[in-house]
């Protein structure tokens, strides 16, 4: 078993292998590609005689931070890149997206522009490799937005797939999970949701959401030199003024007193 600090991207061009993951084992083969997020062990074991192809594209989770901030406006890339692999770590589901025929040719032709960039190393190649990186995460997450997914609630109780939300949320704040993504990840409408959030966490999932930033954003203003712009980007807050206004509505202190009070005691 080992583990990453780095994201990895996994396609399989050949062969098959068992593929430990999280406690769990899955059988991996050709076609298949999945994600696997940083600090999570795992393992793969080929049976005798066999073997295991593929491409893995390693890179540090700030490398595309700007470019998946824009990204994540789109409701198919957050499933794709942040729900499904945190939920699939929490054990609620184990996925691997299968590519067909044609969209395993379109993949390796963009799996192969990337590694000839990094291979070559030729003027401009680090500026080729991110675009040809977000071509690959915009290419997915069009394939995935075209595959049928049950919903969460097939996987487990309303209870716990609400509980695994609100530790999605703990973990992942500043991303732009909307309301109706969320609702329609579960398989509920947003009414069912809301009512199902508050019932089992004792609050919205918007109150949740905001406590958990705030939270977060005052332990940055206590223990960073992080100006509060940063911060409040930091948390998800992309408007400066809304997170000045609930930040103060919470803690009846703006945002720059707050820091000065708690760092003189």
């Amino acid at each position: 078993m080992h583990h990453h600090d780095f994201i990895k991207l996994v396609y399989i061009t050949g062969g098959q292998a068992e593929h430990q993951y999280m406690n769990e084992n899955c059988i991996v083969q050709e076609g298949e590609v999945f994600l696997k997020q940083p600090e999570v062990e795992h393992a793969y074991r080929v049976p005798g005689g066999g073997s295991l192809e593929g491409y893995n594209i390693l890179f540090l989770p700030d490398l595309l931070e700007k470019e998946f901030q824009t990204l994540s406006t789109v409701a198919s890339f957050v499933d794709f890149f942040y729900v499904k692999p945190f939920l699939r770590e929490s054990n609620v589901y184990h996925v691997y997206m299968h590519l067909n025929s044609q969209q395993r040719i379109e993949m390796k032709l963009l799996m192969d522009r990337l590694t000839k960039e990094f291979t070559h190393k030729l003027t401009g190649y680090r500026i080729l490799i991110k675009t040809s990186m977000i071509d690959l995460f915009v290419y997915l997450s069009r394939i995935y937005e075209l595959k049928a997914h049950k919903p969460l609630t097939q996987w487990g109780s309303d209870a716990e797939v609400i509980k695994h939300i609100s530790h999605y949320i703990d973990l992942h704040h500043a991303q732009p999970l909307s309301l109706e993504q969320v609702s329609q990840l579960c398989g509920m409408s947003v009414s069912s949701f809301k009512n199902k959030f508050k019932l089992y966490i004792g609050k919205t999932f918007l109150e949740y959401r905001k406590e958990v930033r705030l939270t977060i954003a005052k332990e940055l203003l206590v223990e960073t030199d992080d100006k509060i712009v940063t911060i409040s980007q930091k948390v998800g807050l992309e408007d400066l003024s809304f997170f000045n206004k609930i930040f103060k509505e919470m803690e009846e202190l703006s945002p720059g007193n707050y820091r000065k009070m708690h760092r003189k005691l």
